[in-house]
């Protein structure tokens, strides 16, 4: 009788479940070599990218203040679903060690975007409002950097800086900027 009590109340609005309390977090893009890369796809996705990091895999890596664990969000590929060959878009959003997430990859790249407030389940949660998800995976207008960058929007944070950066130094070369705005560890 208590239990039907309890879910009447709680059911009706009258008695709640005090929601988690939102964390403090940063929030990083990881970058890496797509696994057997070729040259031809980094110079075709190089050139094709306004930013001058195509042909990288796109992440991002979230870490709550006092967590030694991150949370990797990041597009994936299903072939088994969409309509062109390619796959549809899939996602993760999964709590593991920084080592895990680095495992087998080469070419890392990390870039910090900033601190935010919010909990693991609204992580999750703006990763599944994601307007790419479900729909068939695109090379060039419907990749991991466009979920990534959806991704960074939804957490409030901006691209812009990473743009203007990443632009400028398609002409200087790589690293010219990254020294004034970065290091390098996850």
């Amino acid at each position: 009788m208590k239990f039907f009590v309890f879910a009447l109340l709680l059911l009706t609005g009258y008695l709640s479940v005090p929601a988690q309390a939102a964390q403090r977090a940063t929030v990083k893009l990881l970058m890496h070599d797509l696994a057997g890369n070729a040259l031809p796809a980094r110079l075709i996705g190089g050139a094709l990218s306004l930013t001058g990091e195509g042909g990288k895999h796109w992440a991002i890596v979230v870490q709550f203040d006092g967590d030694d664990q991150v949370y990797l969000c990041e597009l994936h590929r299903d072939p088994n679903t969409g309509n062109k060959g390619s796959g549809g878009i899939t996602w993760i959003c999964e709590r593991m060690t920084k080592e895990q997430v680095l495992n087998g990859k080469s070419g890392v790249h990390v870039y910090n975007f900033g601190k935010v407030d919010l909990t693991p389940e609204q992580l999750k949660t703006y990763c599944r409002e994601i307007k790419f998800n479900g729909q068939d995976y695109n090379l060039i207008l419907q990749n991991c950097q466009h979920w990534a960058k959806d991704l960074i929007g939804k957490l409030g944070l901006s691209t812009t800086w990473f743009n203007i950066k990443s632009f400028l130094e398609k002409t200087t070369g790589p690293g010219f900027f990254y020294s004034l705005f970065e290091g390098h560890k996850l």
